[in-house]
């Protein structure tokens, strides 16, 4: 009886320190909610953190010109981290997506979060594209994984951002699933659009 009421108490005590560790160890809780007034800077950092989280696979969307609907093609990108949404682009030169490239600048690169089972939101880049041709350019902005089905010569783009749509319920950016949506000013500046923009 004695070894039973001992276990137990050890038990007790080890599940009491385990909660204990696990509280104190708990993630940070978001600061931004729904009340919190929304930021250009907020909506552009939410699609940052979104963009990380994808692990760089997006949909390219290639605006054909005139009526027609644009190109979709899922590729490996790679956002540079200046904190500008730049976004690398690579692809093999004989691929439909190249011509596409070449013949069409304007591009969206729609990402989808995968957390908390992939109902956290998406954030789309949209603006022009512009093909790398430098060998020192593409080898500074080379991403490592690319080396499996690429190399140094392979076609490359830079996507400059110029607006960006997004939900992100983690960052309390546009929680009721309509999208917030922010533009490049002059200055260079993120700007909010208004809403239903």
């Amino acid at each position: 009886m004695a070894l039973r009421a001992a276990l137990a108490g050890q038990a007790a005590l080890l599940g009491a320190g385990f909660a204990g560790y696990t509280w104190y160890n708990r993630k940070p809780a978001r600061k931004a909610t729904a009340k919190t007034p929304l930021t250009a800077e907020r909506v552009a950092s939410a699609a940052r953190d979104i963009v990380g989280s994808a692990r760089g696979l997006g949909v390219v969307c290639i605006s054909s010109g005139g009526a027609a609907a644009p190109n979709c093609r899922l590729m490996d990108t790679y956002l540079c981290d200046d904190g500008n949404l730049r976004v690398r682009l690579i692809t093999k030169p004989h691929a439909r997506k190249c011509g596409e490239l070449r013949r069409g600048n304007e591009v969206t690169v729609t990402y989808h979060d995968p957390r908390d089972q992939g109902d956290n939101g998406y954030a789309a880049l949209s603006g022009a594209v512009r093909e790398l041709t430098e060998l020192e350019e593409k080898e500074r902005q080379w991403k490592s994984t690319w080396t499996f089905f690429h190399d140094r010569y392979s076609p490359m783009w830079e996507l400059e951002t110029r607006r960006v749509e997004c939900i992100s319920h983690r960052d309390a950016v546009a929680p009721s699933w309509r999208a917030a949506a922010v533009r490049r000013g002059e200055d260079g500046e993120w700007e909010l659009e208004p809403s239903g923009s």
